[in-house]
């Protein structure tokens, strides 16, 4: 049977239904706010009604909310309205939605724009075949396969199918026969992700069906998945994104890979593969073919191939190469030769301090990741650079010269998402400052940070900060305590080894981050203490994962099952 995570539209084990029916005593924050804003609109419904196309937007604000048959002010008021509102939910909301009454789940199952927010995920390990016939599946707009064996697809799926917008098969075995055979049950199909799945068999030729509107194919340790290429070239009239993150073993496989390029070369505009020096110089040799995007995948590209491709596509607006070698200079006639790049990923070895000089010549990019070759190795000076339109920075496997990244991001006032992994730094204070001219930082992740003192303190707000994650940081607890303190408006926090995260930093925590909907835990201790100071303290939190971590006892496990507004994932 299959199982509408989203909907809960299937029979679930009894622990599932008790989960389900602890998390409908509270509604998400949207919902409870709803009756502030349902008479107001009630109110003006007849004169709206006649011509006016105002626009709901989703709530902000929470109180408490409980739901009653003989309460007037919902009863009354008309599905046309009760759907607008519908409209600004996402997936898990519209799931606490129908599941609420009676009345509403009529409404979104009779709004196929609604119900087009859920996907379908089957159990894993299920076997398709002739005797499989789910029942009550919703025409949903998304679903997922993981570890299925596909014998054959039966009449279910043709209606089924028919409304699919994406498909997603994972770790499944399915003959190339059956695969073909489902795929010519999804006309609608715009996003197909095959991922380590077996496929057996052979299939030349295919003359029933193409897939008209799909945009987006990635193929991903596929068993077989290059031979899948010439059936996708056949079926396939308006490709515009493919994946290839297939390794290729033989020079047939590298034949294929072309072939299918020069298929789709009309309608292609991003492309991800295992280059070879034959693909990228095939690639650069296409006629008709004009990208925006390109991904290589591999070490096996010579700097002069990759100049010359970057000459034929002067339209590339995003490259990402992050495991080739490159140097300075040749970054420096890539940004000359694209002058719409907006994103770009590389790797970079030098014997001296690497100065990224190459983003003068690049005055649009938007996403920068730089990666030394060694962890910790790189020498990178920062201080005479910036990017103006720059929102995303990632640095990895680089020793960053003192108080630089504090001017570069000076320079660069718009990021929004810092990511700094495997670095050296000379102190905490010095990653602290940098980030504070960041006025608009939304995320931050520390991923394994290395500094020389540990004499540090911080003095300023990071009043924008809505995302933390620290994986294997050494912070004195004095500082992870300051820290959380300055971080007012975070949402959602994720700590990973963190040695030093004890019941003090956690009470802390829970004390000042009055807006935090997500923790998660991952390889931590999490004690008895820990639990108290969630349930007790963190009355706002929605989402706990406690993943793979020491000391969780029955005790905390059995106390955090008791918070009624938590959703709690333990592993």
């Amino acid at each position: 049977m299959a199982s509408c995570v989203t909907c809960g539209l299937f029979p679930a084990p009894l622990e599932t239904i008790q989960q389900m029916a602890t998390r409908l005593n509270s509604i998400d924050d949207t919902l409870r706010n709803l009756t502030s804003i349902l008479l107001p609109l009630a109110n003006s419904w007849d004169s709206s009604s006649k011509g006016s196309s105002a626009t709901l937007k989703a709530p902000r604000t929470s109180f408490e909310w409980s739901l009653s048959s003989e309460d007037s002010s919902t009863a009354e008021l008309p599905a046309q309205l009760w759907e607008r509102i519908f409209l600004q939910l996402n997936a898990r909301q519209l799931s606490n939605v129908r599941q609420a009454c009676r009345s509403w789940k009529r409404i979104v199952d009779g709004n196929p724009a609604l119900v087009g927010k859920f996907e379908v995920r089957f159990p894993e390990n299920l076997v398709m075949d002739r005797e499989f016939q789910p029942q009550r599946l919703l025409p949903v707009c998304g679903a997922t396969l993981k570890r299925a064996r596909i014998v054959s697809v039966e009449t279910w799926w043709t209606s089924f199918g028919a409304n699919l917008r994406w498909l997603k098969l994972g770790e499944c075995k399915v003959s190339l026969a059956t695969l073909v055979g489902m795929l010519g049950g999804t006309p609608n199909l715009e996003v197909l992700e095959l991922l380590q799945v077996e496929c057996s068999g052979i299939c030349n030729r295919v003359e029933n069906f193409r897939l008209a509107k799909l945009e987006q194919l990635t193929i991903e340790g596929l068993e077989g998945g290059v031979g899948l290429l010439n059936v996708f070239g056949q079926v396939c009239t308006g490709l515009k994104e493919v994946r290839l993150r297939v390794e290729l073993t033989e020079v047939q496989s590298e034949r294929r890979v072309i072939r299918f390029l020069q298929s789709v070369r009309n309608t292609l505009e991003g492309v991800e593969v295992f280059a070879t020096a034959k693909i990228l110089y095939e690639l650069t040799a296409l006629k008709k073919i004009r990208l925006k995007r390109a991904a290589f995948i591999g070490f096996w590209i010579d700097e002069k191939d990759l100049m010359e491709f970057s000459r034929k596509q002067a339209t590339l607006e995003e490259l990402e190469i992050p495991e080739v070698v490159t140097t300075v200079e040749t970054l420096n006639e890539i940004g000359t030769n694209l002058p719409s790049l907006k994103r770009l990923a590389v790797k970079i070895d030098s014997e001296d301090a690497v100065l990224p000089t190459f983003l003068a010549n690049m005055p649009h990019l938007t996403y920068l990741a730089i990666s030394g070759v060694y962890a910790t190795h790189q020498l990178l000076n920062l201080t005479a650079h910036g990017s103006a339109n720059l929102t995303e920075l990632k640095l990895s496997n680089v020793r960053v010269t003192c108080c630089s990244l504090q001017r570069f991001c000076a320079a660069s006032a718009n990021v929004r998402v810092l990511e700094l992994k495997c670095c050296a730094f000379e102190s905490w204070s010095e990653i602290f400052a940098a980030v504070a001219p960041c006025r608009k930082l939304e995320r931050l992740q520390l991923d394994r940070i290395r500094v020389n003192r540990s004499d540090d303190f911080l003095v300023a707000y990071f009043d924008s900060l809505r995302y933390l994650e620290l994986s294997d940081c050494q912070l004195s607890k004095e500082l992870l305590a300051a820290l959380f303190a300055l971080c007012p408006q975070l949402e959602e926090v994720y700590l990973w080894r963190m040695a030093n995260f004890d019941r003090d930093v956690m009470l802390r925590m829970c004390q000042k981050l009055k807006r935090l909907k997500q923790l998660t835990f991952n390889d931590c201790l999490f004690g008895d203490d820990f639990a108290d100071c969630i349930v007790n303290q963190c009355q706002q939190l929605e989402e706990l994962n406690v993943l793979f971590c020491d000391k969780l006892s029955n005790r905390s496990e059995a106390l955090l099952r008791t918070a009624r507004n938590i959703r709690l994932r333990l592993k």
